[in-house]
């Protein structure tokens, strides 16, 4: 669980959350990703090296307090995630 502290209450699209993270395939997968019950990434991947990913989120799938962030291979193929940050605009 994770918080975000100060999120902007704001509907504007530029001021819409992202999630960034690095993926490292073992072999050809399908990696979803899921905010608080909602998938907000599914992509698969090949074989290679590691990559990073950005996702524009929606206003609502990030919460101020208490995120839940799951990734799991729906192909059941391995991967390793690194690097997960997620970035919002703060009310001030």
């Amino acid at each position: 669980d994770f918080g975000a502290p100060g999120l902007s209450s704001s509907t504007a699209l530029t001021d819409r959350p992202y999630l960034t993270f690095a993926v490292d395939p073992a072999g050809v997968c399908q990696l979803e990703l899921e905010l608080n019950g909602t998938v907000v990434v599914s992509e698969a991947f090949g074989v290679g090296d590691a990559r990073s990913v950005t996702e524009v989120l929606n206003h609502g799938n990030l919460l101020e307090s208490a995120n839940k962030l799951i990734a799991r291979s729906v192909s059941g193929a391995i991967f390793t995630i690194s690097d997960v940050k997620v970035g919002y605009k703060v009310n001030i």
